[in-house]
């Protein structure tokens, strides 16, 4: 290992160590969150830091590092994402989360040339139910950053959605969304979103299993396209919708027709106001 890259993983093991120690110092009267199994999808321990706490951490760390450098930076991450090394005692949900939120809120060092999609693919392998899975990927890369690498990103993302692993087919279906409701629309990124829709649906986490962190993925990422892609979705819903399951079928036509998930939950909002 040259000595860049010997710096890099010493750097690494000093950011993570300041994390782990960050996470235990927070203060026992900040009001926690519960994150069981059931809530978060993860059978990891947690300490029920919230993600407001744990974004306000991450800043406070980027602050301290005003030059980090992207060989440093993917180090750290590969660090909080359980790369580096074997694990000498249990992981927290939580520093699975710090990780993603310090990809989240590093887009200089996200957006420069070259993103290494191979280095998420691996970071996506350490992850475990809905809560990990969506503070990596939901909104994290622009429509920017996927068509600056379209061919990749479009091998990437049919590769995880036709994954036997439940949480890689959730991320297929999530990384796209935040750049699903940008403008101007990229033509590609629809068809590709369906694409990815068809893939997981087949999958047996969803045709025999009925899996929540899969089949709702499914409806959310239909309803975001609602938003700029109405009459393709709707065309699709006509056409192939009887293969998605009825909590898919119902939440996007209920989008389609009313602009919301949940038209009772507005007009309850409308009513207190």
């Amino acid at each position: 290992m040259k000595g860049a890259a010997l710096a890099d993983l010493a750097f690494a093991r000093a950011a993570r160590q300041h994390f782990r120690q960050w996470l235990a110092a927070q203060g026992a009267e900040i009001p926690r969150v519960k994150r069981d199994e059931q809530y978060s999808g993860s059978r990891r321990a947690h300490y029920g830091i919230r993600i407001p706490q744990l974004k306000d951490g991450v800043k406070a760390w980027l602050r301290a590092q005003p030059d980090l450098a992207r060989g440093a930076w993917l180090a750290t991450l590969d660090a909080l994402y359980g790369l580096t090394e074997a694990e000498e005692e249990e992981v927290v949900i939580e520093e699975r989360l710090l990780a993603g939120l310090l990809l989240s809120h590093t887009p200089r060092l996200r957006k420069a040339a070259g993103f290494p999609l191979e280095r998420l693919d691996a970071w996506l392998g350490q992850l475990e139910g809905w809560i990990e899975i969506d503070t990596t990927c939901q909104a994290t890369f622009s429509l920017t950053e996927l068509v600056g690498q379209w061919d990749e990103w479009a091998h990437f993302l049919q590769r995880q959605a036709a994954s036997a692993n439940i949480n890689r087919q959730r991320a297929a279906l999530v990384l796209p969304i935040g750049a699903l409701r940008e403008r101007p629309s990229e033509p590609r990124l629809f068809p590709l979103s369906l694409a990815l829709v068809c893939q997981v649906n087949a999958q047996a986490s969803v045709q025999s299993e009925r899996d929540k962190r899969v089949v709702k993925a499914l409806s959310w990422i239909l309803r975001e396209a609602c938003k700029q892609y109405a009459p393709q979705v709707a065309d699709y819903l006509a056409q192939e919708g009887e293969a998605l399951p009825a909590l898919v079928q119902r939440e996007t036509r209920i989008k389609l027709a009313s602009g919301v998930k949940n038209p009772r939950q507005r007009e309850r909002r409308n009513l207190q106001t």
